[in-house]
């Protein structure tokens, strides 16, 4: 199901959307759920390596933040196909 809605945004950063829907061939709503979606897993996957840091007490070490990014970037990929 999909929900109609109407947001604002700053106008460079619309025309950048366009650009971008011009680019890639998708449309406007497709762009603004994607970028939406990443952000909330993001948030997401944040919140849970903050709550892991509490119980372990250890900060992710740069290789660590690497990783992650590299397997989110993979699960989204192989989610995409």
């Amino acid at each position: 199901m999909t929900v109609k809605t109407t947001i604002s945004l700053p106008e460079e950063l619309f025309e950048r959307l366009e650009l971008e829907v011009s680019k890639s061939g998708s449309t406007r709503s497709r762009l603004v759920a994607q970028a939406l979606e990443d952000r909330l897993k993001r948030d997401e996957d944040l919140r849970v390596q903050e709550q892991l840091n509490a119980v372990y007490g250890a900060e992710p070490t740069q290789e660590d933040r690497e990783l992650s990014q590299f397997l989110q970037r993979a699960a989204r990929s192989a989610l995409a196909e």
